[in-house]
């Protein structure tokens, strides 16, 4: 039995046109995920949305067909704290392309597990610009 979702939401669209006007240089797409694939990569199991896969191959192929040099990848909340795929989605996108800057930005639990540390110390260790850190708390009913 297999333990991949079916998405219920649209994925990119792959075959887009350039832009008629062309980005200034040094032009930044500042916010992007990537997902899967699912195989490698499983989303939470209450996941508010399963995605279908958008690899990093496929968003560095939009960055130049866009003409942007830069980009940033966010950690989506379907990976919750598992930074397994952005990981890997940055170190592709530097072998993928030598012209286009990839940043991360990752997502890094106030309670992680132990077994996140070596995750957090590989975080530390790639190009990041910034952490995002989510605080959710459930509130009881006497509050």
């Amino acid at each position: 039995m297999s333990n991949i979702r079916t998405p219920n939401i649209p994925g990119f669209i792959p075959q887009t046109r350039a832009p008629q006007t062309r980005f200034p240089q040094g032009a930044t797409d500042c916010h992007a995920h990537v997902f899967g694939p699912q195989e490698r990569f499983p989303y939470l199991p209450g996941a508010a949305y399963i995605p279908p896969d958008a690899v990093t191959t496929d968003y560095v192929a939009m960055l130049k067909n866009n003409g942007c040099d830069r980009g940033v990848l966010v950690q989506p909340s379907v990976y919750g704290d598992d930074n397994a795929c952005l990981l890997d989605a940055l170190r592709t996108a530097l072998r993928a392309s030598s012209d286009a800057e990839t940043r991360q930005l990752a997502l890094l639990g106030l309670t992680a597990a132990a077994d996140r540390d070596s995750a957090t110390i590989a975080i530390a260790r790639q190009p990041s610009v910034c952490a995002r850190i989510v605080i959710s708390m459930r509130l009881t009913s006497g509050w």
